[in-house]
């Protein structure tokens, strides 16, 4: 457990809190997955943890990978975004959390792994069809991707282990609408805190961006907000763009996720946050848009080359990299998951 947990969780207490994390997929030449036999419960997990304030999702990955396992990583690429009721755990001490992790793959990496950090007992490669039975449960949904991805869908049925895929509408709402981020603030005051949400670039035919006037610092940016216990993260986004433009939307497209210091921000009120912010596309929405919760003064679409100059900080590494896409000519983003991370052990990592 880091500084920033282990301070939190002394105001806090055992009450559930949304938890931004990071994680690694280490894939061997085999394509065998490297899991750790965790000290406190026994159970098998990747490596990873929380996200530490001004961190960016990679550095995080990076750096529980190196505490965990001895192994120094290479390239990383994205994985997914894992979050919602499956992810939601109770640490042995009684701590709750709901979790939203960003995977990554890495199949370069040096070192011999063994249980670094005196949190594991073990260290193992295993084969998508020979994962344990004893499988951390937030871990599930992220191997089970993995099957998935390897097309072993008849080997290790995850589910077994009581944990069935997720089947729920991602525009439910989350379990105490609102109440999280004023409750949490009010034990823990001002202080900086490392926060996850979902933001969506809600795009027209003529790939204009819709854009929302805040009415606190009259700063533009797309709806979007923080995550609620209980809540996937494309829930949020669903809720967020509902409650601020009356949009119903349709299929969302990931379209990448921001954090590090360039996403941090201070509010008027003195709330600092370091943001960890999924950001989607959708270009299938139905309504008209307005300000529809008395957050935000105006609603208006912007082309790439008009945007207004006063962009909310914590927003601008996102619609930059928007812009530099429209650019480019480029009308897909990247998918959550390369299937091909497992059909080329050519490219393997070192044992």
């Amino acid at each position: 457990m880091g500084d920033y947990i282990r301070e939190l969780r002394a105001l806090v207490g055992h009450r559930p809190l949304v938890m931004a994390a990071a994680g690694v997929v280490v894939l061997d030449q085999e394509g065998r997955v490297l899991l750790l036999r965790r000290s406190d419960d026994g159970a098998w997990g990747l490596p990873g943890g929380a996200m530490e304030p001004g961190e960016s999702a990679e550095e995080t990955a990076s750096r529980e990978t190196m505490e965990e396992t001895g192994l120094t990583v290479g390239r990383l690429d994205l994985f997914g975004v894992f979050s919602g009721p499956e992810m939601a755990h109770t640490y042995p001490n009684g701590d709750q959390v709901h979790i939203v992790s960003v995977v990554f793959s890495a199949r370069e990496w040096q070192g011999r792994p063994f249980p670094a950090d005196g949190e594991n007992l073990e260290t193992r490669f295993f084969g998508p069809s020979e994962l344990p039975a004893d499988i951390s449960g937030p871990n599930r949904p992220i191997l089970r991707r993995l099957i998935e991805a390897a097309g072993n869908l008849p080997g290790r049925d995850l589910a077994l282990s009581g944990v069935s895929a997720a089947s729920s509408d991602d525009r439910r709402h989350p379990l105490s609408p609102h109440g999280y981020i004023r409750d949490l603030r009010g034990l823990v005051g001002h202080r900086p805190l490392t926060m996850t949400g979902a933001c969506v670039l809600v795009v027209d035919a003529l790939d204009r961006v819709l854009l929302l006037r805040r009415s606190d610092e009259a700063s533009w940016g797309p709806p979007g907000g923080m995550t609620e216990p209980g809540e996937s993260i494309e829930a949020t986004a669903h809720r967020e763009t509902s409650e601020e433009t009356g949009l119903t939307l349709g299929r969302l497209e990931l379209f990448g996720v921001f954090s590090g210091p360039e996403v941090a921000h201070t509010y008027p009120n003195g709330d600092h946050v370091h943001n960890v912010t999924v950001a989607f596309r959708a270009r299938d929405w139905q309504g008209t848009p307005f300000p529809a919760d008395g957050e935000n003064l105006e609603a208006r679409f912007f082309g790439p080359t008009e945007l207004p100059g006063n962009i909310a900080s914590p927003v601008r590494p996102i619609l930059r990299r928007y812009v530099e896409m429209v650019g480019r000519g480029q009308s897909e983003t990247r998918p959550v998951v390369d299937h091909g991370i497992l059909r080329n052990p050519q490219n393997g990592g070192q044992r």
